[in-house]
């Protein structure tokens, strides 16, 4: 019974429009929660239908489905035990207060209300001035979610609200971290609105924020005045220096969550951290280079701290960052910051991690003032004791490059400590996607160059994570060394694999062999990334992905390679579960739209929710191609961006 009180179809993608209403017609009475969110396959009808039966609902989210504001509002008004909802717009003028004017007695008693911004245009902005909105009638509002597809700039109106005193309820207010112009509007207009109220603020998620807008408008600089109670906080993409002036960490003594990813930080920031926020269970510093470089010299004490003093600690991205120097006349790594060893042993109890490449590097030297030459050279192949890199000289003893080795690799140190991790990310740092997340498609542009450390990297460095029998989720970006006999041995050992994405990791996504190997023991993947400029998509590789048989999502960036139809169809054929394919390649648009049309044909009826997308990566009309994508697939699987830290904890957004 609890199952039919709560009741998700967000992912089920087979459901049809008669599965949802022969589960209504006998289970009406007992739902509570109804989540249809991103269910964008069922009809206007169905929908209506379905939701104006449940008339106990709790909880309705509708994002991104076929159901506008006005046939909402007219079921709205039914729903009178309503407490939390979540629904989609395509401009401001949906939420204008006298849209919602019929269903007022529903909105007074809402706890929770979500804004989902469906709008993908980039086009000239268009104030429409300050505007009344559905907020007006949410008197008992603790929770309010603004959140937006992608990327935009659609029209633009600052929110007003006729009685602020009313909202003095609210707790949390959450903003999605894409860059969608209106979007932040509602979410900052109404955050100056509120300023005044000194709201003991719990929740406040306001990624890519001004701090040097909230350092000189009283009315946000305002808004951070009580952190005492605060939860969760989300200050990323800033790319400024967090100013203790406007943000006081030290009275954040119930801080959980924690995400200043791409803002420059200081140690001294982390210090702060490790000394109040003793809850702390998710930390993210993702791409925060000045959180361990203080000029010229690496200093990682406040890390350390927070480590140790944090033992609550769940969840940690610290990729994006080079833990390392390097020579800058020759490019050649030297040596590995001494407190390193600590950051690596106070890794513990994690749930999920974000890495950088370079930080796994096993060998560590440092040059000579004089070269010797004629020396013998190591092989890569060698031995970890003798093993230094390709292309550097040394002695017998290896004493005249000062060179150090580690016996176990640093990410078996790690997996040891934490056993229960089920998210693993490991990123080259500078990496930036063909569909990288807030940035503008441009593939002719992408220029991917690894630092000398992650070129060292090899199989023997990702081997460990085999031991990971709760891995579900699994990122490995910009190993360019791998040849892919460590990707075999994952494959083998964690069973549990759900989510893999790939990279431009060398051989073991350029060659046939390597990863048709890899593929034929991926028993639980049901959502695959693969992101390489050559590819071989031939029969071989397609034959492979055969046996993936619960595969449900399948992204290929391979802006240099060609694929055999007749082999996609195949492939199509045998993978009953597969309901998204998108494939951007090398070949002409006329073969793309023709097999885009041919699978469409074939198992739209079959597949209610099929979504094929198979376009010339380097096409120029490339940048428009993602309009045409479920925003669901195209934020979970088309765009890259780091993922470990990125929300709370269970969070809805």
């Amino acid at each position: 019974m609890t199952v039919v009180r709560q009741s998700n179809f967000e992912g089920c993608y087979m459901l049809h429009d008669d599965d949802l209403k022969d589960y209504v017609q006998h289970s009406c009475s007992f739902i509570r929660v109804l989540n249809l969110n991103h269910c964008y396959w069922l009809t206007k009808r169905c929908l209506q239908s379905a939701i104006k039966k449940c008339t106990n609902l709790q909880e309705l989210h509708v994002i991104q489905c076929r159901l506008g504001v006005t046939a909402l509002v007219s079921l709205l008004v039914d729903l009178t035990q309503l407490r939390s909802l979540s629904f989609s717009i395509d401009s401001f003028m949906n939420i204008k207060k006298e849209m919602f004017q019929p269903a007022r007695e529903t909105l007074k008693g809402l706890n929770a209300v979500c804004v989902y911004y469906s709008s993908r245009e980039l086009a000239v902005m268009n104030f429409l001035g300050e505007q009344l909105t559905l907020l007006d009638y949410c008197e008992s509002l603790t929770e309010l979610v603004i959140n937006s597809a992608e990327i935009s700039i659609p029209e633009l109106c600052r929110p007003v609200l006729s009685r602020p005193n009313r909202l003095d309820t609210i707790r949390s207010m959450s903003l999605s971290s894409n860059i969608h112009a209106a979007a932040h509007l509602l979410f900052y207009g109404t955050l100056s609105a509120l300023a005044h109220l000194q709201i003991p603020w719990e929740t406040l998620l306001m990624p890519n924020v001004n701090f040097s807008e909230f350092s000189q408008k009283l009315e946000y600089k305002e808004c951070l005045k009580r952190v005492d109670k605060l939860k969760f906080l989300d200050i990323s993409g800033s790319f400024q220096p967090v100013d203790r002036k406007v943000l006081n960490i030290l009275s954040a003594h119930e801080l959980r969550y924690y995400n200043v990813s791409m803002t420059k930080i200081r140690p001294e920031h982390l210090l702060d951290i490790a000394s109040t926020c003793h809850h702390l269970t998710s930390l993210n510093i993702f791409e925060c280079s000045h959180s361990v470089l203080e000029e010229t010299q690496f200093d990682v004490t406040g890390l350390v701290q927070v480590l140790r003093k944090c033992p609550k600690l769940r969840h940690l991205n610290i990729g994006g960052i080079h833990f390392h120097t390097e020579d800058s006349r020759s490019y050649t790594p030297m040596r590995r910051h001494p407190r390193m060893t600590s950051v690596i042993s106070d890794i513990k109890g994690l749930y999920s991690l974000g890495l950088a490449v370079c930080m796994l590097n096993d060998y560590k030297f440092v040059l000579p003032a004089k070269p010797s030459w004629g020396k013998r050279l190591v092989s890569v192949d060698s031995p970890p004791t003798k093993r230094i890199c390709q292309g550097i000289q040394l002695d017998s003893e290896g004493a005249e490059f000062g060179l150090v080795t580690d016996l176990k690799p640093v990410l078996s140190e790690i997996c040891d400590r934490n056993p229960e991790l089920s998210r693993l990310e490991i990123t080259s740092v500078g990496f930036c996607s063909s569909f990288h997340k807030n940035k503008f498609i441009k593939p002719r542009e992408q220029n991917f160059s690894p630092c000398a450390e992650t070129r060292m990297v090899r199989d023997s460095s990702f081997l460990p994570i085999s031991q990971l029998k709760h891995l579900t989720d699994l990122t490995i970006i910009g190993a360019s060394s791998l040849k892919g006999s460590c990707l075999v041995e994952i494959a083998k050992c964690c069973g549990r694999l759900e989510r893999l994405s790939l990279g431009f990791i060398g051989e073991a996504l350029s060659t046939v062999n390597s990863f048709s190997k890899v593929l034929v023991h991926l028993k639980s993947v049901r959502d695959l990334r693969l992101e390489q400029p050559y590819m071989s998509l031939d029969s071989a590789f397609f034959c492979s992905l055969m046996k993936c048989r619960r595969l449900q999502r399948l992204c290929i960036v391979a802006k240099h390679s060609h694929y055999d139809p007749n082999c996609v169809m195949r492939s199509m054929d045998e993978l009953v579960q597969l309901v998204v394919l998108q494939i951007f390649s090398a070949e002409t648009l006329i073969g793309c739209h023709k097999l885009s049309t041919a699978i469409k044909k074939r198992f739209s009826r079959m597949r209610p929710a099929l979504s094929v997308c198979i376009f010339p990566l380097l096409h120029d009309d490339i940048r428009d191609v993602p309009k045409h994508i479920p925003a669901k697939h195209f934020n979970e699987l088309t765009r890259f961006s780091s993922n470990v830290s990125s929300l709370p904890p269970s969070s809805g957004l």
